[in-house]
């Protein structure tokens, strides 16, 4: 991987999750089917190029939509992604994407699959992959922290006796 630094965004993806039983699953997805071709057996998150009229944030929700099928808001910036591919130089933004709707992919030639953290990371073809879920995973984790201290009194904070 390449350092990220300051130059723009080329593309934007997401780490999309759903709770299910008080858990998060994380979305996966096939890359693209090439006509006459299988399915890879490579495990990505969604993620596409930025067009001219776009933030990034919009390019993930639309690509997730694309990819997957699902739709969904932004919860979280997580991390932008440096790396080569064949012809051109990568910056992606990846932001958390909590799942709204679910339905079906405008692009019928891909598989997905909802696992927990640690399958999904497990099951992520590329160390990037693997490190956005970790971080995904870090993000929805203190949330819920934040969320239970704010229900629980905190020490020393309770009202005085009065006598």
């Amino acid at each position: 991987m390449i350092s990220a630094g300051s130059s723009p965004a080329t593309h934007g993806g997401c780490v999309v999750y759903k709770q299910v039983d008080d858990r998060p699953l994380f979305l996966l997805v096939t890359p693209k089917k090439k006509k006459g071709e299988p399915v890879k057996q490579e495990w990505l998150l969604p993620k596409g190029h930025i067009d001219l009229d776009e933030m990034a944030a919009e390019t993930a929700l639309r690509e997730a939509k694309e990819e997957a099928g699902v739709e969904g808001d932004v919860v979280d910036y997580i991390d932008t992604k440096e790396f080569s591919v064949p012809k051109e130089v990568v910056r992606a933004r990846y932001f958390l994407v909590r799942l709204r709707k679910q339905g079906i992919p405008s692009e019928g030639k891909r598989e997905a699959i909802w696992l927990p953290s640690d399958q999904a990371i497990a099951r992520a073809s590329y160390d990037e992959v693997k490190d956005l879920l970790r971080s995904a995973e870090a993000l929805l984790a203190a949330a819920r922290l934040r969320a239970r201290s704010s229900r629980e009194p905190h020490q020393g904070m309770e009202e005085p006796s009065r006598g």
